[in-house]
This record gives C-alpha cells, sequence and structure tokens, in this order.
C-alpha cells in the first residue's frame, strides 16, 4: 500500500513539473490566431504559411518555397517593410515568471531577403533583473549572412538562470534603405522542464514499480 502511494507521489511530481512549466508563456504557438498575451510594433501577425522572400533562387529552406508552422496552425511573422526615411523595427515580445533551472524553448526562422550592404537584421534578446543575453542574431557587425541567405527553422533551448520575471524580445529591421524585406518567424514559445528533471522522475517511478513488484 505504501508503494502504491510512492508510486502516485512521483507520478504527481512529474505530471506536476510538465504542466506548470509550460503554463508561463500565453498563446506561444499562437494557436489563437492572434497575438493575444504578446506585445507588438511594426509589421507584426499571425499567420497559417509565408512565401519565401528568395528572388535569387538558392537552394535552401524552405525548399518548397513556403514557410509552416512547427506545431499547429499558426506562427509569428515580423517583416522589415521598406518604407523610405525609416528604420521600419517590427519586435514581439512578452515578460513572463519562471523559475531556476527550467527551459525556455522557442522555433524560429530568418529569411534574409536583401543583399549586402542593404543589412536587414535580426535579433532575440531574454533580459532579467540586473542581467540579459542575445540568444540569436543576425547581420550586425560580425554576424553577417551572405545575400539573400535563409535561416531555416531552428530550435533555441536556454537554461533560465534564476526564479526572476523575464522579457522575451524578438526584433527585425531594414538596415539601410532602399532594399527588399526579410522575415522573422516564431513559434513554439514556452516553458520546459529540464530533461534531468523528468528523467529522475520516471527514474524514481521505475524503482517504485520495481518495489511493488517485489513485495507482490
Amino acid at each position: 500500500m505504501k508503494d502504491k502511494k510512492y508510486i502516485l507521489i512521483l507520478l504527481a511530481v512529474v505530471l506536476c513539473l510538465c504542466s506548470s512549466a509550460r503554463s508561463d508563456i500565453i498563446n506561444g504557438g499562437f494557436e489563437t490566431g492572434d497575438l493575444s498575451g504578446w506585445t507588438y510594433s511594426g509589421t507584426v501577425g499571425t499567420v497559417t504559411d509565408e512565401y519565401a522572400r528568395d528572388f535569387l533562387g538558392l537552394v535552401q529552406p524552405p525548399l518548397d518555397g513556403f514557410w509552416y508552422p512547427t506545431e499547429g496552425s499558426y506562427f509569428a511573422s515580423l517583416w522589415s517593410t521598406d518604407i523610405v526615411g525609416t528604420e521600419d523595427v517590427s519586435t514581439l515580445s512578452q515578460t513572463f515568471t519562471s523559475n531556476a533551472g527550467l527551459l525556455l524553448q522557442f522555433d524560429y526562422f530568418f529569411d534574409f531577403g536583401d543583399v549586402a550592404p542593404y543589412y536587414d537584421w535580426s535579433l532575440c534578446t531574454l533580459s532579467w533583473t540586473g542581467s540579459s543575453v542575445t540568444l540569436f542574431e543576425y547581420n550586425t557587425s560580425g554576424h553577417e549572412l551572405n545575400d539573400d541567405e535563409n535561416i531555416g527553422w531552428t530550435r533555441i533551448l536556454y537554461t533560465l538562470p534564476a526564479t526572476n520575471t523575464y522579457m522575451l524580445e524578438f526584433t527585425t529591421a531594414d538596415g539601410v534603405e532602399p532594399g527588399y524585406e526579410s522575415i522573422l518567424g516564431i513559434d513554439n514559445v514556452q516553458i520546459v522542464p529540464a530533461p534531468g528533471a523528468v528523467l529522475l522522475g520516471m527514474l524514481g517511478l521505475s524503482v517504485a514499480g520495481v518495489k511493488l513488484r517485489k513485495h507482490a
């Protein structure tokens, strides 16, 4: 009887880790079909697909010429549309509170639809009390891409260093006018438990199961 109780407690801990860890980001998959839960500016929206800005005809992602979500039906699309005389910055951000040791996860692509020296740029930063980190950046100093070079869907996993309130911000903009548009795509933003925490819980369940069989 005690062994059964032990298994139920361990299972509850594992389920709690998985469910509570995913609850801190609002509308991280954009499955509401809009930007609910996010703060944004510029040319930003939710889409089911985007036509690639590949005017050079390079063999690169997306191979069929369209960007699609990595999960669900929608993703967020930030454009660096060309407005003469302005940098035309588009931003998407969300503030959330989370515990140390959990993982921030998201998917992104950057469709660099321009050529040198018209460097449309993109950037993702995560900031919290007294600190910040850059999670990706393109076409800033030292991070230049080749002409019309696409970065296909890429997954970022970052271990949150402290129990704190964080701000996650995505930015894309035109570097120099005139030029062509670029697109930054974002999807599947969530907080997930570190693999070790889930593995430890599952290992505990396994050991408890062995003990229960021995006592049966």
